[in-house]
């Protein structure tokens, strides 16, 4: 059903644009600043891709080019969800009273 949806087309086209105009560093550093046991696992495994990339023994700006894709998927994905369950949680009773807040990008 359409409206059990969690995380809606909008959510991750939001989350896509905000991460293009801020740039993955800064929204790593955001992340972790609300989510720092969550950025850390995920820093621990990008680090461990990143790696294993670079061992496939391809060329270095196309390794690069994939690690980079690796890590927008991942924080778009992150971020949309965050963005997904706070709508979600707006709708609720508990945050019907809530003003125009929203997660940091």
């Amino acid at each position: 059903m359409a409206s059990d949806q969690v995380v809606s087309a909008r959510a991750v086209l939001d989350a896509e644009l905000s991460l293009r105009r801020q740039g993955s560093h800064r929204a790593l550093h955001e992340l972790e600043q609300v989510e720092p046991d969550l950025t850390n696992y995920l820093l621990e495994n990008l680090t461990d891709i990143h790696q294993r990339i670079l061992a496939l023994g391809g060329p270095a700006k196309a390794s690069q080019r994939v690690f980079m894709n690796v890590q927008r998927l991942t924080l778009v994905c992150i971020n949309a969800l965050r963005r997904g369950h706070f709508e979600l949680w707006k709708q609720s009773e508990a945050g019907a009273e809530l003003d125009d807040g929203e997660p940091t990008d």
